[in-house]
């Protein structure tokens, strides 16, 4: 009997004893669901047969929450070329200590081609308040854009991340409309 996890083999073949095959024991799993498969090679009596079943690994750690807004501007859609300011929030529950890292505490990421600027946290207990600007670029085409806050985790908390989507358009061929729509012109 081959026995597999994810699809990868877990130690060598081991033998049938009374019915039964037992695999060697593993604490390496990470949090979260895992296929486990046996695998039975077969004999010159017996074809070859396997079955399967989902793991659930728990995490013995908890999982604080992320929580992403745009504060300003608070209207959409955003322009490119402008500024928007984007906070995003860190809090836990239970009596732990407060989340750490490494690096920066929470960290900001899209695809659009702007760039967000240094990030800045304050607070000590939860919730903790995270900002950072996001600068959109003459590049970035009018489209939805997802900004994300992401927690990388530490000894005492899972990661955890948060997203939203903000529609940001072109404002310069806006206010350009809005010139010529004012002064008659076509």
């Amino acid at each position: 009997m081959q026995f597999q996890i994810d699809g990868a083999n877990f130690g060598a073949p081991v033998s049938l004893e009374e019915g039964q095959a037992v695999s060697g024991t593993t604490s390496s799993l990470q949090p979260g669901g895992h296929e486990i498969t046996a695998n039975y090679l077969g004999t010159v009596y017996y074809g070859p047969s396997s079955g399967d079943t989902t793991q659930t690994i728990e995490s013995s750690k908890p999982t604080p929450t992320v929580t992403v807004t745009t504060v300003f501007p608070s209207f959409e859609p955003y322009g490119s070329g402008l500024s928007s300011l984007i906070t995003a929030t860190l809090s836990w529950t239970g009596g732990g200590p407060a989340p750490t890292a490494k690096g920066l505490l929470l960290s900001f990421s899209s695809k659009a081609a702007g760039g967000f600027t240094p990030v800045l946290c304050v607070g000590k207990t939860s919730p903790i308040l995270c900002g950072t600007l996001f600068n959109s670029t003459s590049t970035d085409a009018a489209s939805n854009y997802t900004i994300t806050a992401s927690y990388a985790g530490d000894n005492n908390y899972t990661p955890a991340s948060s997203a939203q989507t903000n529609n940001f358009t072109n404002c310069r061929r806006y206010a350009r409309d809005a010139d010529h729509a004012q002064s008659g012109h076509d």
